[in-house]
């Protein structure tokens, strides 16, 4: 068992570094290519299309956060009220 938990660690560790360690070449490398064969406006539409995703990302947030902030403040009332109704069924 305990050799299985060493196991399974040490080999999420090992996606985890690999992950970690190719990400940013990935991105240098390919930012490169596209500067060598669109010169520097390649990576500032690379860069504008993140930011323009980020922002409309973080717009859609704004409004769906408290929606679901309020719905699961919801589903707690109905969980709470739903387990009084069953501890207290005999006195109903």
């Amino acid at each position: 068992r305990m050799s299985q938990d060493v196991d399974r660690l040490t080999d999420t560790f090992r996606r985890m570094a690999t992950d970690l360690f190719t990400a940013p070449l990935v991105v240098v490398y390919y930012g490169l290519l596209v500067w060598l064969s669109l010169g520097w406006l390649g990576p500032a539409c690379i860069v504008a299309y993140f930011a323009v995703g980020a922002l409309l990302s973080r717009v859609a947030m704004a409004r769906v956060v408290p929606l679901v902030a309020r719905q699961e403040a919801l589903e707690g009332d109905f969980r709470r009220e739903h387990h009084a109704i069953l501890a207290y069924a005999e006195s109903i």
